[in-house]
């Protein structure tokens, strides 16, 4: 028993060093590479920060394809071994797709290497409440809205959603 203490609290010990000692700006440099390279996403004008467990960005734009599709004030990411989230604030429409005009006051993305096959995101703001996963392999989204008076007006954006009779909100499911 004591042998298995020690192996775990070694293990346990080795991953909060890795953690706090991870390169967390080379990494954030590591993934907007490969979000450029797979996705033609751009985080642009972002102010970095590092702290012991995360990254810390400030008042980025998220182009996509060279078009300004969203601002967020902050976004603070969380990189660790097993789990990594994505937390903004404030994320709005971007200058070039302006006719949304969304706001989303947090959105939080998670990614857990328990459910590698499974990207899960939630969010509140003037559209109302959003829950969704992304289901990698199969390369399926799923999107679950609880609409705001106003977003259910903007119907060139609900057209897409269907009344979910269940929980009372609308979803969105799509193959990629």
């Amino acid at each position: 028993m004591k042998l298995f203490m020690k192996i775990l609290s070694s293990v346990l010990i080795f991953f909060i060093v890795l953690i706090i000692t991870l390169p967390k700006i080379n990494l954030w440099y590591g993934i907007e590479h490969f979000l450029n390279d797979k996705s033609k996403i751009v985080i642009d004008d972002e102010k970095i920060s590092s702290n012991l467990i995360g990254l810390k960005l400030s008042d980025g734009k998220i182009l996509f394809d060279n078009m300004e599709i969203a601002q967020f004030d902050n976004l603070k990411i969380t990189p660790a071994i097993l789990y990594n989230s994505f937390d903004f604030e404030n994320l709005k429409t971007g200058r070039d797709v302006k006719q949304f005009d969304f706001n989303l006051d947090n959105f939080h993305i998670e990614y857990s290497v328990i459910r590698p096959t499974k990207v899960v995101f939630e969010g509140k703001g003037s559209i109302g409440e959003i829950y969704g996963r992304v289901l990698i392999f199969k390369r399926e989204l799923n999107i679950l809205l609880f609409p705001t008076k106003k977003m259910l007006k903007a119907r060139i954006f609900m057209k897409h959603f269907k009344k979910n009779e269940g929980n009372g909100g609308y979803l969105y499911e799509a193959k990629f």
